[in-house]
């Protein structure tokens, strides 16, 4: 089952209610400014979420748990799962 929202940075996981929110605690934990983070490139940046095993799963790994749990059906944004699409 999928938990929550999560991004993997310098593998280290951050977890939030929605990925922006992975972000914030992302930017708490470094003990710095958004604007810093605006240097950060979206490669080194894995957006994804953490299932009820406590691991960290990519977008596609988490759609085929929430799928699997019955905890999406249709996908709001197309084709890769959003925070939005389990809650």
């Amino acid at each position: 089952m999928i938990i929550c929202a999560a991004i993997m940075y310098k593998n280290k996981v951050f977890r939030g209610h929605r990925h922006s929110h992975c972000f914030q605690a992302m930017e708490d934990s470094y003990n710095t400014r958004p604007y810093e983070f605006s240097k950060v490139k979206p490669a080194d940046v894995e957006a994804g979420f953490v299932d009820s095993f406590n691991s960290f799963l990519d977008r596609d790994e988490a759609l085929e748990v929430a799928r699997a749990c019955g905890q999406v059906d249709e996908l709001i944004g197309g084709k890769i799962l959003t925070s939005e699409d389990l809650y």
